[in-house]
């Protein structure tokens, strides 16, 4: 079960329309998914609905929220006394709605007497609320949300919502309480939290599940409180002989510590099991389904007892040392560390002052603006985790980068020179006092050097480098250092730092040394994405490489059209094998194509190299990185005439002055789309063979695809579209086997100066290859409304007769334009092309779309209308023109979600 996928995370919502998003889009389809093991488990046993083979949910599903009422006069500044201001403020007991509201006023206060406050980063909530039970069908939990959208469950009152719901375990007897927490804060910021809490039967339950070890368990506390009564039986009688002395002795101080703990660890344990055994949990969810038992009392008071077991063990291991003291080896442990606190203590304090003036400075600074720096004290928390390298300080300087970037510096030098100063007074005042103050400094840095742990040394190395190049010229310092860095270790903690290495990841990386493996994956990993093959223009073939079975494949992608569905067919195009021969990383290319005995290499190039033409136009993509595999010697020309396939040349306009143009061979001409995948398979591989592995010298161009940011703009009027790749079916023979298309989706904010400057000069959203078409008319009256608007930009990455790939086939509009814009009437029904079947239209936005005659001719926009369809799974939509009702279904890539194309980020930045 995923609450938190990566192409919805809950940091996404920020307000209560993401909100309703995800819990029709994640929460639902998560909580509710329908599987094989589902249907296993409902087979076992029907009583409880399962969410996998091993557990099931305990009850239903209950959503809560509390609200503020709204308060009138809420001005504050002496500039607006004379008006009347009214507002939500923040949430407390004292602001807290109890009204009823809604249609009917339906939705209505309740008090829960068995729960637990919860306490996030915006306020403390209690545990009543306004509460819904959602049904365990999940057709029906899904109609629920939507009707709880409509009737405006959630609204600007709204300060936390909670989706509360609690799984059993029945293969260990393990009961996990969840908590799905998001925070409205009243200046317009949120928090999300997903909170799991569990607890076994052992805990609630004499006895626990009725086995030998946890009866034996029982027992064993039964004993130690046996033990703990007849010491403080003793400990009451040596007090009784020596109070005057007895608490000045700090041993016996940490024995009533730790006796104390005990016994209110023991109690609580049998209240625990008291109010578990008043609480019936699950007998009630065993007949209905459709019930909520609260049992986050029980899971609070269970952690609680654990953090109490937790102190107590630290106590009665840290009273072993009382006895092991005597030793001889002991003594002489404790006497040095007394002896260098004459050393430490100073630097302790140096390092605690300065400390305390960095924490000030970063709170007064950002204490505002990042949530881990509102307080001093976890400032405090922040910069320690920070010196020790547990968080990132790049948020400061996110937000004011030159006062973030001066702080940040003289944070770490302080700490540095603090360290240092530390170090140089010990060696000064040893028997090295004879050298300079600047000699011992030197020493010392060599010394900490030498002595570094593997890992140690190469995560302070790589904050000057992290390629493995220059991280071995380092080894010239001294031999040890060099030794340290040959360390396997070191370079398996580059690996998991750099490149996120794991069981699963390395299961597909190649069987290398640990050094050998982070150079390969240094020179291979940033080519993983999806590319265009350019020699294939105008259509363009989609390909994906990615790091499988040691290797780097390279796979062209064809797809399949199914019922209101793709199949998506990956046909070899070359692979890269990676071996290590002493220390040094070769590689060799394979590909069908590649005729024998010719040898073939991959290099990187630059755009203007790419060999995309046609006698009608050249394509260039001139912002990503390129790599290409080529036959040697390189090739970067073809030749003969590549242009539009043989046969097409009737379609084009009797009035254009272009020569008639052919392609390769009959191969790439429209033809027909196969019917099955291995036809599809067989053809494609066949085209392949013709382009590049003929005599034509033809190179193997792949241009990357840029990868659009992961991020829908917050305001609600824009579409809820996942920035990426879809698919869509043209449906027409003419087309033939390039009917399929595939876009390229991402949004684009433009402010009111950048609106007129793509009047005057198109080139980021209305852009054509080689210049000199105008943007839409009614870009004027866009950018007349003076405000920042988003767009929605779709652009062809496989092309076809009219449209190549490349340029971008429509734009949509995310805002309210009615005002400016003339209307024609929003489509409430539209034809899919691939299904001819009539759909509902649910949302839709003006734009524009891309009109050509063959060959990219007079190309020229015309107004239309983005519109999201109503049913279905997923992503679909399409763009429909004022003159036309249909539309092609566009419809998510599914290999998206299992590649390395949205998620780019994790690139070290100078790769990316």
């Amino acid at each position: 079960m995923k609450l938190n996928p990566m192409i919805h995370p809950i940091t996404r919502i920020t307000d209560v329309n993401t909100l309703y998003d995800y819990l029709e889009e994640v929460f639902i389809p998560a909580i509710y998914k329908n599987s094989t093991d589902i249907q296993l488990a409902e087979s076992i046993s029907p009583h409880l609905r399962p969410i996998d083979i091993a557990n099931r949910l305990l009850g239903t599903v209950r959503l809560r929220q509390v609200r503020v009422d709204l308060t009138e006069n809420c001005q504050v500044l002496p500039l607006f006394e004379q008006y009347t201001v009214s507002c939500y403020p923040n949430y407390s007991p004292g602001t807290a709605s109890k009204v009823a509201f809604g249609p009917q006023q339906r939705f209505t206060h309740s008090a829960d007497g068995s729960g637990i406050g919860y306490e996030g980063l915006l306020g403390a909530y209690g545990p009543d609320g306004f509460m819904q039970l959602l049904a365990s069908n999940g057709t029906l939990a899904s109609q629920q949300i939507q009707q709880l959208r409509i009737d405006g469950f959630l609204d600007a009152a709204t300060r936390a919502f909670f989706a509360e719901f609690n799984i059993w375990n029945s293969n260990v007897g393990l009961y996990a309480v969840v908590n799905f927490a998001v925070e409205f804060g009243a200046s317009g910021g949120t928090a999300q939290e997903i909170e799991i809490t569990t607890m076994t039967e052992r805990v609630l339950t004499v006895g626990g599940l009725g086995t030998g070890m946890d009866w034996f368990a029982f027992v064993l506390l039964i004993l130690v409180m046996v033990f703990v009564v007849q010491f403080i039986i003793e400990e009451v009688g040596e007090l009784y002989q020596s109070w005057r002395t007895y608490f000045f002795d700090a041993w016996n101080l940490l024995d009533w510590a730790n006796m104390v703990l005990l016994l209110v660890g023991f109690t609580m344990r049998m209240l625990l099991f008291s109010d578990a055994a008043n609480a019936n949990v699950g007998i009630e969810q065993l007949t209905n389904k459709e019930s909520f038992q609260n049992i986050s009392a029980l899971a609070s008071a269970a952690t609680t007892v654990r953090v109490l077991n937790a102190f107590n063990c630290v106590l009665l291991w840290g009273k072993v040392t009382k006895y092991l003291r005597h030793l001889p080896l002991v003594k002489g442990l404790i006497r040095t560390v007394w002896d260098a606190f004459d050393l430490f203590l100073p630097f302790l304090i140096m390092f605690c002052v300065g400390m305390v003036g960095f924490v000030m400075a970063f709170n007064v600074g950002f204490g505002d603006k990042v949530s881990e720096l509102r307080n001093f004290s976890e400032s405090a928390v922040y910069l320690c985790r920070a010196f020790l390298k547990d968080v990132q300080l790049m948020p400061v300087y996110d937000i004011t980068p030159l006062f973030g970037a001066g702080l940040i510096l003289l944070f770490y030098l302080n700490m540095i020179a603090a360290w240092n100063l530390y170090h140089t007074s010990s060696w000064a005042c040893g028997p090295f006092a004879i050298f300079s103050r600047a000699s011992v400094w030197t020493w010392t840095v060599f010394m900490s050097l030498e002595h570094l742990a593997p890992d140690v040394l190469v995560e302070i190395l790589s904050y000057i480098t992290h390629n493995s190049q220059g991280l071995s010229s380092f080894g010239a310092l001294c031999q040890k250092v060099n030794g340290t860095l040959n360390e396997e270790s070191a370079w398996q903690h580059l690996c998991q730092k750099y490149w996120h290495s794991s069981d699963a990841r390395l299961k597909d990386w190649p069987m290398l040394s640990a050094r050998g493996l982070y150079r390969a994956l240094e020179q291979w990993m940033p080519m993983e994405g999806f590319y265009v093959l350019t020699t294939a223009f105008p259509w363009g073939l989609l390909a994906l490489l990615r790091i499988e079975s040691g290797k780097l494949c390279a796979r062209v992608v064809r797809f399949l059209p199914d019922t209101e569905n793709f199949s998506e067919i990956e046909v070899p195009l070359f692979e890269v094998s990676i071996r290590e021969e002493k220390g040094n990383i070769r590689s060799s290319i394979s590909a069908p194509w590649l005729q024998p005995n010719v040898a073939a290499t991959v290099a990187p190039i630059e755009s203007s190299q790419l060999l995309a033409s046609t006698e009608e136009c050249f394509f260039h993509e001139p912002q990503d990185w390129r790599g290409g595999p080529f036959p040697s010697p390189p090739c970067l020309s073809t030749g003969g005439n590549l242009g539009y396939p043989y046969g097409l040349q009737d379609y084009i306009d009797s009035d254009s002055d272009q020569d008639e143009v052919v392609f390769l061979s009959e191969k790439w001409s429209p033809g027909r789309l196969g019917e099955t995948e291995g036809e599809v398979k067989q053809h494609t591989s066949a085209m392949l063979r013709d382009m590049l592995g003929s005599s034509r010298s033809i190179p193997c161009d792949l241009a990357l695809i840029r990868s659009p940011d992961e991020f829908m703009p917050a305001d609600p009027s824009v579409p809820r579209l996942r920035p990426g790749l879809y698919v869509g079916d043209y449906a027409h023979a003419l087309y033939g086997q390039f009917r399929v298309e595939v876009l390229l989706l991402d949004y684009v904010s433009l402010t009111p100066d950048e609106i007129r400057a793509e009047l005057q000069d198109p080139r980021r959203l209305f852009g054509r290859p080689g210049g000199g078409h105008p943007p839409p008319a009614q870009l004027q009256a866009l950018a007349e409304m003076n405000q920042t608007i988003t767009f929605m930009r779709v652009v062809k990455q496989c092309g076809d007769l009219h449209v190549p790939m490349g340029a971008t086939t429509f734009v949509a509009v995310c805002a309210d334009v009615s005002s400016v814009l003339t209307q024609t009437p929003k489509p409430s029904r539209v034809q899919n092309r691939q299904t001819w079947s009539w759909e509902s239209v649910a949302r839709s936005w003006r734009g524009f779309g891309t009109l050509a005659t063959p060959g990219f001719a007079r190309p020229s926009w015309a107004t239309g209308w983005l519109v999201q369809f109503a049913h279905g799974t997923g992503d679909r939509f399409g763009f429909v023109w004022d003159r036309n009702q249909d539309a092609v279904v566009l419809k998510w890539i599914g290999l998206q979600d299992t590649c390395p194309f949205l998620q780019r980020s994790w690139l070290p930045e100078d790769v990316r």
